[in-house]
């Protein structure tokens, strides 16, 4: 019996951590042929990327809208790709607003998909889930309060966890950290994080040390 050939695709930095652990664990279990979207860690684990994430990458009103052709193109792009290679499972990692436009087409296609990181329809566009309830086999939640949000709707739904509770670990004790950024370890400290994107950083940088120098007169 040949090993199954699995679409896997994520949309941004993050999606592509994520993937590509979930990624080498397929290949280590199935022996699966991957293929999808992706970046940089999806390619080491393996997956033959058929488009980068870069390509539809946005932060903000603006650039969506020039973004808007490139994103129809990759997810025509996606389900063509799963039609002509007989996927047998699609998983989309986040993303939902290029995801949910391939979990349409994949079902057309009669691809079963699973959805591994859920759009967080508990915080803003509530409305989505019946898109998810319409396209999406099997949701994999990473937060515990989601699994009822999706089992109440008749989605079918585990919690898994976060993932990145297993990918982060203190590379050096609190104190020698302070003592190498010029810190004061009996302090609370707090970390700026502007995005995962450089047009994200380019923008909100700027901005939050503006904020924080506000906070701190």
């Amino acid at each position: 019996m040949s090993a199954p050939s699995i679409l896997i695709s994520a949309g941004e930095a993050s999606g592509d951590l994520y993937a590509a652990r979930l990624a080498g664990a397929l290949r280590a279990r199935t022996g699966a042929t991957l293929f999808g979207m992706g970046g940089p860690r999806m390619a080491e684990a393996g997956v033959e990327l058929v488009a980068n994430y870069r390509a539809i990458a946005v932060a903000g009103i603006t650039e969506v809208l020039h973004k808007i052709p490139s994103v129809l193109r990759v997810q025509r792009l996606l389900a063509r790709e799963a039609r002509t290679r007989r996927a047998a499972l699609a998983i989309l990692v986040d993303s939902p607003d290029t995801h949910f436009g391939v979990a349409r087409r994949l079902k057309q296609a009669e691809i079963p998909v699973g959805y591994f990181i859920g759009p967080q329809v508990w915080a803003w566009r509530a409305g989505r889930v019946r898109i998810v309830k319409e396209c999406v086999r099997r949701m994999v939640v990473i937060f515990p309060f989601e699994e009822p949000i999706y089992r109440a709707a008749g989605i079918p739904v585990d919690f898994v966890g976060h993932p990145l509770v297993d990918v982060v670990r203190p590379t050096m004790a609190r104190e020698q950290f302070a003592a190498s950024n010029g810190l004061d370890a009996r302090l609370p400290i707090v970390a700026l994080l502007p995005g995962s994107r450089q047009n994200e950083i380019a923008h909100n940088y700027p901005r939050i040390l503006e904020a924080c120098g506000q906070l701190t007169r």
